[in-house]
């Protein structure tokens, strides 16, 4: 695959057989040695490495979106191409003396469908197959001035001078057009799959010279014969005994597409975290380290079965590093995976503790600041705290600090469940795009807990076998118990798409309570307990039954007893849900089965359910002791603005709705669209409910994975997860006046722009 170059770029990344190196005992003193100089820098390794990293970002390019005129071009230069075809093909047919039969129009019709398709595809990739078409067809009118030998269409109209020239124009676009594509496809592939190899001599093709200070080269292609400019390179950093970088460092390279990369390396190889820049474009890039832990069948990381099966050997553990765009243009073949830990092995980590020592890396609790930041920060301590994820800032130079957290004690997983018809890469490119979008500070360290997710058309399969199952709950529950037995004290749960079943189907088998304190109970946590705080759940337009996820003991209630921070990300235009409320009805004619993740409105007890208790006018008066539940005690809550305001003159109060003086006249009027008001009390969820339905940057059609793309969602993710913060102290949030606990972002349509 495409996105997997990056895993075999430099011959020497971590594979399966070592892991990546951790200090063990206390550094040596490296200030003689600085002192001593000069060093021996062996840059062939990495120049090796960095090089194909170079070329894949020159020839790989990065995401474009395409003008609407350069697809109106595009499909009309091959429907043209299809029409000269189609003219061809009806005028060989009528020479002929058979008949076509019905099934053959049928399948010429969809062989023809198909290479338009194909072609303009390919042409929109490869822009110059439709410039040699604009130009030869040019260059045939010139020479013949005849629009007959463009269209094909009445032969007689044109002579035999004209025609041979359009013959002779035809071979020659055919054989450019090949060619055109056969470089494309060394360029783009063979040639950098031989520089990733290294199958010749890399130091001879670029001419690689010293430069003047010992950690610098300089280069120049021998294809770019006709200029004299040379590009530099100069590393600063550790080295290992062998003169490679190692450590962490710092490596510049001056060409357009070289990079400006900060980080840890290893053995001449970035392995990462590390942060990137491409010094022409300023393009920025980072790679971050994700643990996992899957129960799948799959022995390769990128791999789907069509029918979910479960591993034979109990859950799988490890540590990846991904890089991902953040910043410019997203390149193609990012986000990619690289696993630093082996698999299927005898050396292969056991538990999150095995994996925590990869997870974490030596620069942890190096802070980076520019010039007179640190004034600032001590006199702001809690930015201090937050500052720790600003690690890898180029401009800054590095200071050894005291972290003003203990990261031990006080650091948090982050898991990621991800949805069905996904794989185990898939899933850490996600959750690390959304890290690597949300600048998340280094305490936080992500996880996924992969799950088999079955095929794309495999739904019901993947529900029975692979979120709801006795083994994937009891896998889940293991994976957990590993976490905190590691020392994480809070736990953030992301649950999306059909990752919400794993969830619920662990929390109805009450299997929780093995795991995580009782909500309440949190703020007296013995430091020696066994289980953890459920920090936040999050739902991410979740698959998971909304009726069922509202009653009374459902899903709610379940989860309100671990976690007092449960938020919704809901789109009512999520096309997968759609049809998965249509899919799921238990009968045809039946209604629908409401989706939790496209009834963000709804997330409310059913009336005829609501127990209400009367309430005096006392009660107004006595606020302060109330525990204000939302919507029965909004009028406690004007009240109690009036009460605490002093206004002169308030006598009394006017309600929404009676709780006093219950009536069954059916006689008395009504409030809201001739409804009683027994029909609009309401029971809202103590939890906040995200619409997302006009979101539309990072959207695709369907609506239901971007969570971790659009810019809106990630910044209040990481509010969410950072700070904790519910949604009324979140920035950029507004209150909606259609349900008592849904909120909207503060952002225009991206298609709105100033005049």
């Amino acid at each position: 695959m495409e996105n997997e170059v990056a895993l075999r770029s430099c011959p020497s990344c971590p594979s399966s057989s070592s892991y990546p190196s951790t200090p063990t005992e206390e550094p040596p003193n490296l200030i003689t040695q600085v002192q001593d100089g000069p060093e021996q820098f062996d840059f062939h390794q990495s120049f090796g490495c960095m090089t194909g990293r170079r070329l894949q970002r020159r020839y790989r390019g990065v995401y474009q979106k395409y003008s609407v005129m350069a697809q109106l071009i595009t499909w009309g230069i091959v429907i043209y191409v299809m029409v000269v075809f189609a003219v061809l093909a009806v005028n060989n047919s009528a020479d002929t003396s058979e008949q076509a039969s019905l099934s053959d129009g049928v399948f010429y019709f969809a062989v023809i469908a198909l290479a338009l398709y194909l072609l303009v595809k390919l042409a929109l990739i490869i822009r110059w197959i439709i410039y040699w078409i604009i130009l030869a067809e040019l260059l045939t009118y010139a020479i013949t001035g005849n629009l007959y030998v463009l269209f094909w269409i009445d032969d007689n109209a044109v002579t035999d001078t004209d025609r041979q020239v359009r013959y002779i124009m035809v071979i020659v676009l055919v054989l450019v057009e090949i060619l055109t594509i056969v470089t494309y496809w060394f360029t783009h592939y063979a040639y950098l799959r031989m520089v990733l190899d290294e199958k010749f001599d890399l130091q001879d093709w670029w001419n690689i010279k010293p430069g003047i200070e010992t950690n610098t080269l300089t280069y120049r292609s021998k294809a770019r014969f006709y200029t004299r400019k040379r590009h530099v390179i100069k590393y600063r950093g550790g080295l290992n005994a062998q003169g490679q970088p190692h450590g962490y460092g710092m490596w510049t390279d001056t060409g357009y597409h070289g990079e400006k990369l900060t980080g840890q390396w290893e053995n001449g190889v970035p392995i990462g975290p590390f942060r990137s820049f491409e010094h022409g474009s300023g393009y920025s890039f980072v790679n971050i380290r994700v643990g996992f832990c899957h129960n799948r069948a799959e022995k390769g990381s990128a791999d789907i079965f069509f029918l979910p099966q479960h591993s034979d050997n109990g859950l799988n553990w490890g540590v990846a590093s991904v890089e991902c765009s953040v910043s410019g243009g997203f390149f193609k073949y990012l986000p990619t995976v690289t696993h630093l830990t082996p698999s299927y092995v005898n050396g292969a980590p056991r538990n999150a503790a095995e994996c925590l020592s990869v997870l974490r890396t030596p620069t942890d609790n190096v802070v980076f600041s520019r010039n007179g930041a640190e004034a600032m920060l001590q006199r702001e301590p809690y930015r201090k705290e937050v500052s720790m994820r600003h690690v890898f800032r180029e401009e800054s130079a590095p200071v050894l600090s005291v972290p003003s957290r203990n990261d031990d004690e006080s650091k948090e997983a982050l898991v990621l469940l991800h949805g069905y018809n996904c794989s185990l890469d898939y899933g850490m490119n996600r959750l690390a795009q959304l890290l690597a979008l949300g600048d998340f500070p280094s305490y936080i360290h992500p996880f996924v807990f992969s799950w088999p997710s079955g095929g794309v058309l495999a739904y019901f399969q993947a529900k029975k076998i692979g979120s709801e199952s006795e083994r994937t709950s009891h896998d889940f529950i293991l994976f957990l118990k590993s976490l905190i037995g590691t020392g994480y004290t809070k736990l953030n749960i992301i649950a999306h798409s059909m990752g919400a079943r794993v969830f619920f189907g662990s929390l109805n088998k009450g299997l929780f309570e093995e795991v995580f304190m009782a909500a309440e109970s949190v703020s007296n946590m013995d430091i020696s307990t066994s289980k953890a705080e459920l920090s936040t759940l999050i739902l991410c337009n979740p698959d998971y039954d909304r009726n069922e996820f509202v009653k009374y003991g459902g899903g709610y209630d379940r989860a309100r007893h671990f976690c007092n921070h449960i938020t919704l990300y809901a789109d009512s235009m999520d096309g997968a849900l759609f049809y998965l409320e249509y899919l799921s009805k238990t009968s045809i004619l039946g209604p629908l089965n409401y989706s939790l993740g496209r009834r963000g409105h709804m997330i409310h007890r059913d009336p005829k359910d609501n127990d209400v208790a009367g309430r005096l006018d006392t009660q107004f008066f006595n606020w302060q002791n109330k525990n204000l539940v939302v919507p029965q005690d909004l009028d406690l809550a004007y009240a109690a603005v009036n009460h605490r305001a002093n206004y002169p003159g308030v006598t009394s109060f006017a309600y929404n709705r009676s709780r006093i003086h219950p009536s069954n006249d059916e006689s008395r009027p009504s409030t809201r669209c001739g409804k009683n008001d027994d029909e609009l009390l309401f029971h809202y969820l103590d939890m906040d409910v995200i619409d997302t339905t006009w979101m539309d940057n990072n959207v695709h059609s369907i609506r239901h994975n971007y969570f971790n793309l659009n810019p809106t969602i990630v910044d209040d993710l990481r509010h969410l997860i950072v700070h904790k913060n519910r949604a009324s102290c979140r920035p950029g949030l507004l209150k909606t006046t259609s349900a008592e606990n849904v909120y909207i972002f503060l952002v225009a349509p991206s298609h709105v722009k100033n005049k």
